[in-house]
Order: C-alpha cells, then sequence, then structure tokens
C-alpha cells in the first residue's frame, strides 16, 4: 500500500517530534533531493592540493612532516607526499613544520605566508624546509684537560629592516667532559664565545689568581679578531677550543646616589655585551664587589630609577690590570630632548591643516602635534641602542626620552601625508650632521618642518616567472638622515608613494629584502646599475618600470 502526504499534513507535522525520524525513514529520498542540494551544487567548489616536502639542502623528501592546509591537516608519507581532497577556498595558507628544520618564509624578516592558488585540476606544490644547522665542539684548558662547566655563547648576525645586529643565542654550559651542543640553528653567520671560568686558581705568589677569559673562537678575546662561522643550512660544524689562563683581579667600590632605589650593575665588554661576571651589589648602601675579572678593558654600567621614575645610568670605562678596590660610580639622570612640528603650506586647502588654528595659505606655517612620521636616534656607541619620540600623556608634547651623553644618529621615515624638509637642533641640520650630547646639558628642542607639496610615484614590477612577490627600494642619492625606504608592492606587481620629498632617487625592486643590509650605502652599490634613476620636484607626479632582481640566483 502506498503511503499519500498533503503539503497541509506535513505541514502540520512539523511540530511533532517524531516527525525528522519518521521522515528518515519513510522518505529517505526527500533529505538528497530537498536539504543537500542538487548533485551539481555539492560537486561545485572542490579542489585538490597535493604535493612534496623536501630538504632544500639535498632535495630529498621528508617523510612525517605536519602539513596544515586551513583548518585540514596531515602527516607527509615516507617518501614526503600529501594529497588534500574537497577544498573548498581557491587560495589556502600552506603551513609545514617538521622537528629539525625551518620553513623557507620564517627564515626571512617578513616571515610572509605561503598562500597557495588551486584550480579546477589537482594542484601540486613543491614545498622546502631548511634543515636546522649544529655547531658542537670540545673545550680544554691550557693543560689539555677537559673544562666542564664552561658557559657557551653564540653571537648571531642577522639582518632587521636593513641594519646589522648582533643577537646573543645559545648560553649553555659545557657538559663533564668539555663538550658542548647546539642545536636548532639557522643558517648565517656566527661567533662562538667560551668563559669566563666563575673559579679562579691561585697561584704560588701570596694573594694571586688566574683565570680564562672570555674567549671567542679560535682563542682571541676581541670580537674583531675572531672567527666568523658562515653556516649553511644543514651543516655540522665540530670546534676545538685551546683556552689560555690570565691574570684574575677585584674590583669593588659604590655607586653613588643609589640608596633605597632598584638598579643593577653589569660589566660589559669593549663590545657592550655582558660579560657575564656577577656583580654583587647591595642596592642599601650602593657598595659592590666582583671577583675574578680577568685582565682587561671594559665598561661598568649602572641602571635604575629615582624615587621620580626617571632612569638613571653611569657608564664608566675601566682597565684592570690590578685589583681595584676603591672605585666610585656616579650616576646621572638621563636627558628628554623635546621635539616640535610645524608644517609649511604651500595649498591653502590641505588636508594635512586639519585642525590647524589661524589662517593659513602660500608659504604660511602652522604648528601640530601629531608626528608626521617616525623618528629615531641611534647611538653611536654599542650596542647601538635606537629610540623613538613620543609622549607621555595624550596630546602632551613628544620627546626623546631615556637619552645619555653620547653621539647619536637622526633618522626619518614619513608616514606619507607630507615631507620632512628639515630637521635641526641648536642650528644644526641633523639630516646632515651627528647630535652630540654632554652630560648636564639643557636640551634644546629639535625643530621638524613639513611640507604639503610632496612628489608622487608609481610604478610596476616585471616580475616574470618563478617569482611569488617583490619588494621595492626608493634610495635618496643625497643620503642625509633619509633611509632607504622599503615600498609595498601588491600582487599585481604595482606600487604607489605620495609626499614623496623633491630630490633625487633610486628605486631597486627585489624578489626579498631579507638578508641585504639595505642601510648601508656600500652594499647596496653593487645593485644600482640595476636601478631605475628619478628626479622629483614637488607636486611631480611619476612613472617607472622596473626589472626585478632575482636574489635567491
Amino acid at each position: 500500500m502506498r503511503m499519500r502526504y498533503s503539503p497541509a499534513a506535513v505541514l502540520s507535522a512539523l511540530h511533532r517530534p517524531l516527525f525528522p525520524v519518521i521522515l528518515l525513514l519513510l522518505c529517505p529520498t526527500i533529505l538528497p533531493a530537498q536539504f543537500m542540494g542538487s548533485p551539481q551544487q555539492q560537486a561545485a567548489a572542490r579542489y585538490v592540493l597535493t604535493g612534496t616536502v623536501v630538504s632544500s639542502a639535498t632535495g630529498a623528501g621528508i617523510p612525517y612532516a605536519l602539513v596544515q592546509v586551513d583548518q585540514n591537516a596531515k602527516l607527509t608519507d615516507q617518501n614526503g607526499n600529501f594529497r588534500f581532497d574537497n577544498l573548498i577556498s581557491t587560495t589556502m595558507n600552506l603551513q609545514v613544520h617538521k622537528p629539525g628544520f625551518f620553513p623557507e618564509n620564517e627564515i626571512n624578516e617578513t616571515h610572509t605566508p605561503n598562500m597557495v592558488t588551486l584550480s579546477s585540476s589537482p594542484t601540486n606544490v613543491v614545498v622546502r624546509l631548511i634543515p636546522e644547522a649544529v655547531i658542537s665542539g670540545h673545550v680544554e684548558n691550557p693543560e689539555g684537560q677537559p673544562l666542564d662547566g664552561l658557559p657557551i655563547r653564540l653571537r648571531y648576525g642577522q639582518i632587521v629592516n636593513g641594519r646589522r645586529v648582533w643577537q646573543q643565542q645559545g648560553n649553555r654550559p659545557t657538559d663533564e667532559d668539555g663538550n658542548f651542543h647546539i642545536a636548532n640553528l639557522k643558517p648565517g653567520t656566527y661567533f662562538v664565545e667560551v668563559g669566563p671560568n666563575a673559579r679562579a686558581r691561585p697561584l704560588t705568589q701570596q694573594d694571586k689568581f688566574e683565570v680564562i677569559p672570555a674567549l671567542y673562537y679560535p682563542g682571541v678575546r676581541e670580537l674583531s679578531a675572531a672567527t666568523a662561522l658562515r653556516i649553511l643550512p644543514g651543516q655540522r660544524i665540530n670546534l676545538e677550543f685551546a683556552t689560555k689562563r690570565v691574570p684574575a683581579y677585584r674590583v669593588s667600590g659604590a655607586v653613588a646616589g643609589i640608596t633605597g632605589n632598584n638598579g643593577g650593575l653589569t660589566l660589559l665588554d669593549q663590545d657592550g655585551e655582558s660579560t657575564n661576571v656577577p656583580m654583587r651589589l647591595d642596592p642599601r648602601t650602593g657598595h659592590f664587589d666582583a671577583f675574578p675579572i680577568p685582565a682587561g678593558t671594559y665598561r661598568l654600567r649602572f641602571n635604575g630609577r629615582d624615587s621620580d621614575g626617571t632612569e638613571l645610568y653611569a657608564d664608566v670605562p675601566i682597565n684592570v690590570n690590578g685589583d681595584l678596590p676603591e672605585l666610585r660610580i656616579p650616576v646621572v639622570r638621563t636627558m628628554a630632548i623635546p621635539v616640535e612640528y610645524q608644517t609649511e603650506y604651500s595649498k591653502s586647502e590641505n588636508p594635512l591643516s586639519a585642525g590647524i588654528a589661524g589662517g593659513l595659505g602660500n608659504g604660511s606655517f602652522g604648528s601640530r602635534r601629531t608626528r608626521p612620521g617616525q623618528f629615531y636616534l641611534i647611538s653611536r656607541k654599542p650596542p647601538y641602542r635606537q629610540f623613538w619620540a613620543s609622549s607621555q600623556t595624550a596630546g602632551g608634547m613628544e620627546a626623546f626620552r631615556g637619552l645619555e651623553a653620547g653621539t647619536y644618529d637622526i633618522e626619518v621615515e614619513s608616514n606619507g601625508a607630507g615631507y620632512v624638509s628639515s630637521v635641526t637642533w641648536g642650528g644644526k641640520d641633523l639630516l646632515r650632521e651627528s647630535l652630540v650630547l654632554s652630560e648636564g646639558l639643557d636640551p634644546q628642542p629639535i625643530q621638524v618642518i613639513m611640507r604639503d607639496d610632496g612628489a608622487s610615484l608609481s610604478g610596476s614590477v616585471q616580475i616574470g616567472n618563478g617569482a611569488q612577490f617583490a619588494q621595492v627600494l626608493m634610495i635618496d642619492e643625497d643620503g642625509g638622515g633619509i633611509p632607504p625606504r622599503p615600498l609595498y608592492v601588491s600582487s599585481s606587481g604595482s606600487f604607489q608613494i605620495q609626499g614623496v620629498a623633491p630630490g633625487r632617487y633610486d628605486i631597486l625592486a627585489f624578489d626579498r629584502l631579507d638578508g641585504i643590509e639595505y642601510r648601508n650605502r656600500e652594499v647596496l652599490t653593487e645593485y644600482l646599475s640595476h636601478a631605475a634613476h628619478v628626479t622629483l620636484s614637488p607636486d611631480q607626479q611619476t612613472k617607472v618600470t622596473l626589472d626585478l632582481i632575482r636574489t635567491k640566483e
């Protein structure tokens, strides 16, 4: 007997709890037709992604690597192959991880996502992982016996925002056999440092000691004389350290003016890095004591704050060739230099003049509290600290704070709303001269003048085959305090920038900027033959076409 259902009966039954069960049992053909869509709808928008994960060093497949595509994850097979079916999105972020390897996009500075575009036919990709490098070694004392518990540190050269910086990595002791092993290292340039030994050895003379100092490979005390290790992906390096002893001395004294305040005292080497020699400081009295300190040249560095929160510091060079029992370390307050902004307007109507009181027209000036860009002061003393202009309260005066006596270079990065035409301090042009601060100085404000008649530059990059993206670098030929400026490039290879200071520029396009020390003018020299040269006048609009420099080749 066939059962019949009228539309009214079905609608009435929707309110009954058992209806969904009855519907599933009696009418299984209804669900595919009415609730699951047509076969054409089900088959639409389904994609396939296949690929292989390989080592960048050998090209061999990497088994059992974790592959993630959006919300999907799988392990590669024993040959490094993977496959994803029934993917919905056409553009996906592909991530691959395996202990002992680094993804290529995590090696570079920008950490650019690895985006994959899928098509109607199966898409096949090859993903390269960079194998870790390892530095291991053995350390002996001058008598040929293994040294246990000796600290091992790496100094790693890395390019950050176009500037080479040195960072410490590692800091682990040798084992009881004098061996060390540091893994999980990215390819790059390293210096290896051992020591100092915290245990001094007494000599036959009364109250005389000697100690193993900090030594860079292959056994020198100065970084400038050390051997740089240029590590390739997957490379294993084994080092043999032969150490030496030097006289050890005691340094003690008092830090003046810190009673009741928090702070710390550190012994730095000539490169501004901590020597890891323990400094015992009593914050109640300011007295300090350190032993054993290897003979050599150092800086005693104090950092703290007074009761008002103002930073205090001391930076005293010392030459240790004997005991120094009564050192007096005076602390001073850091300085703050206010920054005053003005904009010179060439147009009667300009978005830069919004919110500024007073009649504004051609050649007129307006005071501004808004920062027209990012300003940096960079110390010339290791470790080359950077300082930013900022305000402590909303709408308050901006200033460089925490400055110490010394020499600084200024760098300016415009935000595109206008351009910085001059930066002066006490009659000095800081775009061409250095800022020199001395203790006790009552600093004058830094005067920053902007203009609104900047030029515009647009263009395109001939990306070609094999490159996923490009990065454009704009270089001021006249130098000064304007650093080379990276520009955003779209996926189609086009770029545009407004508010550019009039002047002469070299424009370069790279497949990648990470790893290029582009703030070093000497490094850029080898690329300038590929540059487009432009001269920009006020309010000028210019277009350029650039060829891509392939740094990976």
